[in-house]
């Protein structure tokens, strides 16, 4: 059962890390939990201790699990809003994240659907994410490896236990993009092919 692969699609990087980082740093906020994800949780509705984060695309507003501020980076950053929107066609929110604690493995929606990430900053390029094998969350950890040709990468939510270590020194900022359903087979098929020596199965 495969449940990882690295993702064909360019890397993804602001036009000016200057202004991301000004962007990043006056408004990413502490993500305050409104809504219950999955009920293997432990993070109990009204926690804001766990992530902060910033929303820098937003097509339409939909209820979500945690709030976080937003920031349109249409005139900002107009190079990286103009990549984002051709990565599929039902992306309907960008989210910025990054852990304060610890992430144990676990599912975030036990439903059947391949779910798209980038990593935007990382600076321990060995230890940024693994996995579990399913059902599995105190099991074996695999610590994924990324090519160096993209930084975007997708899981399979029900079957794939992912969680992630935090290291105040080494911090990480995930890229989030949701989309109604999944990613297009296509794409998902040529990652695979593309990526075969970095996918991941149990």
């Amino acid at each position: 059962m495969l449940i990882f692969t690295p993702v064909d699609l360019p890397k993804i990087e602001p036009d000016d890390w200057d202004v991301f980082w000004d962007i990043w740093n006056n408004y990413n906020a502490p993500l305050l939990k409104v809504k219950q994800n999955t009920d293997l949780s432990i993070a109990p509705i009204g926690s804001n201790d766990i992530w902060v984060g910033l929303d820098i695309y937003k097509r339409i507003d939909i209820a979500m699990p945690y709030t976080a501020p937003y920031v349109d980076i249409k005139n900002l950053l107009p190079n990286m809003y103009k990549q984002l929107l051709t990565i599929t066609p039902n992306l309907h929110r960008i989210r910025l994240l990054q852990s304060q604690v610890s992430i144990a493995s676990h599912t975030d929606n036990n439903t059947e659907r391949w779910n798209l990430r980038a990593f935007l900053q990382n600076s321990d390029a060995y230890k940024m994410w693994y996995f579990t094998k399913p059902n599995d969350s105190q099991g074996e950890r695999t610590y994924i490896k990324m090519p160096e040709s993209t930084n975007w990468f997708m899981y399979n939510d029900k079957h794939c236990w992912h969680g992630t270590d935090y290291d105040p020194n080494n911090k990480k900022i995930l890229l989030q993009a949701f989309c109604f359903g999944s990613p297009s087979v296509d794409l998902l098929s040529q990652s695979i092919v593309k990526y075969k020596e970095h996918v991941l199965e149990y």
